[in-house]
């Protein structure tokens, strides 16, 4: 079977490891293609990783794989968990990494070191119509958003930000989630700097007033901006051997870094129909409750608030769960353990041992 991965990104390679590592639980002989444009730009900012991304590597390299080899390959800095500053009732919330190893990385470092192993066969080419063009029995469409395809929202306060790095000798091994008047802004550090991302919702702050916060209080000017927009599409497969994954499948904000599992599970879960386990039904069904998991999730971060009674924050404490899994979600919460200073809910949010509690919970 030949399993054709289009594109590089976070996404393509994670979808392309995915394929190698489900292929041989299930003993399929298989050839994985890497299509790529290399004219196309991969992000150069860092981003946490989640502990199954690490695992997904520690197996790509049959176990044979220490911190050592992803930093000097990756240029990785440690991530022992996420720090959350001013939250709920304020003060500091540290959510820690469940036992495993977790890392932040460079998308780009991340992607040429993937097209460098000799596991996949790379081919340098621009793809317009991949069932037409690609030869293969099974595609994984990472391209990105595509407007012919049905997407529906994500529930979510989110839909703008603003970006920036900050040299500094004093780098961290933690992500941070710091709330602020706007919204809240991540910080994840690299080598030698750390990266900072504002995530705000601009028809509840004026853009003048969140560079302004900002630059206050990061003593930076922001030099990137962007439009958020967090969705899924209806189907993970379109036509008649394609997956869609990525942001051509869906988006979401990145609090609690929960897209990097989620381009696992969408590639496995669709590759398990190809592999005759699932039906389409059975392999859409399961991302999609996957994602309501992720949606409910970050929505109950929010709904703690923060030290700030603000536009954004009274908006973002009142957006409801979705009703088809709110009364679930609900009983949940019941079962798990209150953190006093995020003011409600469960200690891990969202981490996989939370998620094994939803499972195991029979609600």
């Amino acid at each position: 079977m030949r399993i054709a991965v289009i594109g590089a990104g976070k996404s393509g390679c994670i979808s392309a490891i995915s394929a190698k590592y489900l292929s041989e639980i299930v003993s399929k002989d298989v050839e994985i293609q890497i299509y790529h444009d290399p004219s196309i730009n991969i992000k150069n900012d860092s981003i946490g990783s989640c502990y199954e991304t690490v695992k997904l590597l520690f197996k790509f390299h049959q176990g044979e794989l220490s911190f050592k080899d992803l930093d000097d390959n990756l240029d990785v800095t440690l991530k022992t968990g996420i720090l959350y500053k001013d939250w709920g009732k304020g003060g500091f919330n540290f959510h820690g990494d469940d036992g495993g190893t977790l890392i932040h990385f460079i998308p780009k470092k991340f992607s040429d070191y993937i097209l460098s192993k000799k596991e996949f066969t790379v081919i340098e080419k621009n793809i317009y119509d991949p069932e037409s063009e690609v030869d293969a029995d099974v595609i994984i469409d990472c391209r990105g958003r595509d407007e012919t395809i049905q997407y529906q929202s994500i529930i979510n306060p989110i839909n703008s930000s603003m970006s920036a790095c900050k040299d500094t000798e004093d780098i961290k091994d933690w992500s941070d989630h710091i709330a602020r008047p706007h919204g809240w802004i991540l910080g994840i550090p690299n080598k030698e700097s750390i990266y900072y991302e504002y995530f705000y919702n601009k028809k509840m702050s004026n853009k003048e007033d969140v560079i302004s916060d900002f630059t206050e209080f990061l003593g930076i000017q922001p030099e990137k901006y962007q439009y958020i927009n967090n969705y899924l599409a209806d189907d993970i497969f379109v036509g008649e051997r394609t997956i869609i994954n990525g942001s051509r499948y869906f988006s979401l904000e990145p609090l609690e870094s929960m897209s990097l599992q989620t381009y696992k599970d969408v590639a496995m879960k669709g590759l398990k129909y190809f592999f005759g386990i699932l039906t389409k039904k059975e392999a859409n069904k399961k991302v999609f409750d996957m994602i309501m998991k992720w949606e409910s999730t970050i929505l109950w971060c929010y709904h703690s608030g923060s030290i700030y009674d603000t536009n954004f924050w009274n908006y973002a404490k009142n957006l409801d769960y979705r009703d088809i899994v709110k009364d679930r979600f609900v009983k949940l919460l019941d079962k798990c353990v209150v953190s006093e200073i995020m003011g409600q809910g469960v200690e891990r949010m969202s981490s996989n041992i939370f998620l094994d509690q939803w499972n195991k919970a029979g609600i």
